[in-house]
């Protein structure tokens, strides 16, 4: 801890030494700035002409970039001569600066070393000595004013980002000088997260994986995917065609990869990192792309699950419909939704749709303004084109909302489209409102999930139910049939005895008749036999004649009456 504290207290002596270097010589720098036409640098983003300034040229570099190894961007030994007495005076000061430079980075090396060193931390050691050496390089790239306020920016940017924070949003659309664009990103970074922390609270937090160089040599479940991608980044650049450029941005997101295991690999980040990459050494990219996914939230578009995109898309949608309602309506009529044209807009933030001149732009305004400055180029675009697009069909509005199209049309004029995006005004509230909006939209589509789940399970419940009436029905029609066949099978089987029951009542009647016959004619033929008719029995003879004939019919009742009886039997 005594070591600690007492690298602390040196560190704090060298930044107050070099901001009394940087304020002494702020007007030798600008006329430096200014002096030869002759002397013009080189743009770092030439597409497919040159080599990104910002990669390790140790062999040809001054301490002058955001580099806390000393592996630097700066400008060859030759450059700037001629500039008399000033470029004397410029050069003895940075011989100073760099004798303190050399000082500290024995202590900024110890703070890289340590894994468990925040990015945050670890570039935050040499942000000032490299923002007032950077002010010496690429001579040609802005006038006299415009190095005049730079200067001051970096000397007192805390101040300017409280104080002056409208001013220094101007002076970033304008455009950051690409000599200084590193350090100054660097402290819009850490000047925008610590506004954020304080205005939200603690941010969501991925810091204490193991060092840069460890993370690169280490092999990622992601590796495959990253290679397969690196080639469709920047296909017409000539550095990140060549091997040294692939293998760099493969290093940085498979680092990021291995860092940040939550979010692991999105194919949107290798755009971004390519594009710091043009702006700063490796190892810089990997620490300001780690600070660009924690602080301006685009962890929640690059995880897995991209949980903030369909968000995002729903703000984009009604915002477009609050400015341009008509093109609203006409992009429902076609069916188009932002979905089918804005997601590369919010997960590569315009880099796989725009020059890299207006990718460059469009981030610096992001990261002074945070990231909802992506609605503002997005209604920019739509705007510049609204009325080609409100007459175009399904087909000519992807091709220029997503098309090549799109990079064509701004290229060479990134300071139109930043000015043309200042106009809209698309504010944290409004935003705010519509992704509660959004939330709430949500939960009722989650209710309505879980209603149709329950009913689901209720109409299944219903089903088995229905099933199980189904198979009992069809045991009981079994058990019917069975019956049915039984009582088919005993109906029949009566019927033949009711049949030979009245052959036998028939057979019995004519028998008796016959037998009843014989005994009559055999009585009449034997007068001792046969009664005597006088006119006492003569009417009773004729009693018991008649009296036979209802015992017979008694009798054939009877068997009758024994057939229902069996069918009783039968039924019960």
């Amino acid at each position: 801890m005594a070591d600690e504290d007492e690298s602390a207290k040196l560190l704090a002596l060298l930044e107050e030494q070099n901001r009394q270097l940087l304020s002494d010589t702020r007007a030798v720098v600008a006329t430096a700035l200014v002096g030869s036409e002759g002397d013009r640098g080189t743009h770092a983003i030439d597409q497919g002409q040159s080599k990104p300034s910002g990669i390790n040229q140790s062999a040809k570099m001054s301490p002058s970039t955001c580099n806390d190894s000393g592996s630097v961007r700066g400008h060859d030994k030759g450059e700037g001569e001629g500039n008399g007495e000033g470029d004397d005076l410029l050069q003895l000061l940075e011989a100073q600066n760099m004798q303190l430079l050399q000082d500290q980075r024995s202590i900024t090396a110890i703070a890289s070393s340590d894994p468990a060193t925040k990015p945050s931390q670890r570039h935050r050691h040499s942000s000032t000595s490299s923002a007032h050496d950077s002010i010496s390089v690429h001579s040609g790239d802005y006038d006299e004013g415009t190095a005049e306020q730079w200067a001051e920016v970096l000397a007192n940017f805390a101040q300017w980002y409280k104080r002056k924070y409208k001013r220094l949003v101007d002076l970033c659309a304008a455009g950051i000088p690409p000599s200084l664009r590193c350090v100054v990103w660097r402290q819009l970074i850490d000047s925008y997260s610590r506004n954020e922390r304080a205005r939200v609270g603690n941010i969501e937090r991925t810091d204490g994986a193991p060092a840069y160089a460890q993370l690169i040599s280490t092999d990622s479940p992601h590796d495959k995917t990253i290679r397969r991608d690196i080639s469709r980044t920047f296909p017409g650049h000539e550095w990140f065609r060549s091997d040294e450029g692939k293998t760099t941005l493969f290093n940085v997101i498979r680092a990021y990869s291995l860092y940040d295991t939550e979010v692991g690999y999105c194919q949107g980040s290798p755009f971004i990192i390519g594009l710091l990459l043009l702006q700063m050494p490796e190892e810089d990219a990997f620490d300001m792309f780690v600070l660009l996914m924690r602080e301006y939230g685009l962890r929640g578009l690059y995880k897995p699950s991209m949980a903030d995109l369909p968000l995002r898309l729903y703000q984009l949608e009604k915002v477009i419909q609050s400015t341009f309602p008509k093109l609203a309506e006409h992009f429902d009529e076609i069916g188009l939704k932002p979905s089918m044209y804005a997601s590369q807009w919010f997960l590569t933030l315009f880099v796989s749709s725009l020059t890299l001149d207006c990718s460059l732009a469009v981030l610096d305004m992001v990261l002074v303004l945070g990231p909802d400055f992506v609605f503002n180029v997005a209604l920019a675009i739509i705007g510049s084109n609204h009325d080609y697009l409100l007459r175009s069909h399904f087909e000519q509005v992807m091709t220029i909302l997503s098309g090549s199209s799109l990079a064509d049309m701004f290229k060479g004029r990134e300071r139109n489209l930043i000015q043309s995006a200042q106009k809209h005004n698309v504010s944290k509230k409004r935003l705010a409102q519509h992704a509660q909006e959004y939330k709430e939209q949500l939960q009722r589509e989650k209710e309505r999930i879980s209603e149709l789940a329950q009913s689901q399970k209720k109409v299944a419940r219903l089903e088995a139910e229905n099933a199980a009436l189904k198979a009992k029905l069809a045991s009981l029609e079994k058990e019917y049939q069975a019956l049915a066949s039984k009582h088919l099978a005993v109906s029949v089987k009566l019927h033949d005895q009711e049949e030979k029951v009245e052959e036998m009542v028939i057979k019995m009647s004519r028998e008796g008749s016959a037998s009843s016959v014989t005994e009559v004619a055999s009585d009449r033929s034997s007068p001792s036999c046969l009664p005597t008719v006088t006119e006492d029995n003569a009417f009773e003879l004729a009693e018991g004649e008649q009296g036979a004939e209802p015992q017979f019919q008694a009798l054939v009742q009877g068997q009758q009456q024994f057939v229902p009886q069996v069918d009783g039997d039968v039924q019960k």
